[in-house]
């Protein structure tokens, strides 16, 4: 059962036709994700640091798109040792993460 309709709805018309073979992967942990009860936390290391370049660093996008559409207090924290690359970062994602 697929908990947060409207991140399903983003990743398969938007996200997936541009990963590419890394759609599946991402599906698979979505899906995890989504069998977990209460919120999820997620760290990440490496944030994106270009625009549009779904080949690489766009996990940022996925995963702060997936807790805003998840529970209440789930959250995302990402890091970089790149000053541009986390303040780049930081103007694609919203509060919670």
């Amino acid at each position: 059962m697929r908990k947060s309709p409207e991140f399903w709805s983003f990743f398969d018309g938007e996200a997936a036709p541009r990963l590419g073979l890394r759609a599946n992967t991402f599906r698979k942990m979505f899906e995890h994700l989504d069998r977990l009860d209460g919120p999820v936390h997620i760290i990440e290391t490496g944030c994106a640091r270009s625009k549009d370049d779904w080949g690489d660093g766009q996990s940022t996008i996925l995963f702060d798109r997936y807790i805003h559409c998840h529970a209440a207090e789930s959250k995302l924290y990402s890091v970089d040792i790149n000053k541009a690359a986390t303040d780049y970062a930081k103007a694609l994602v919203g509060p919670k993460t």
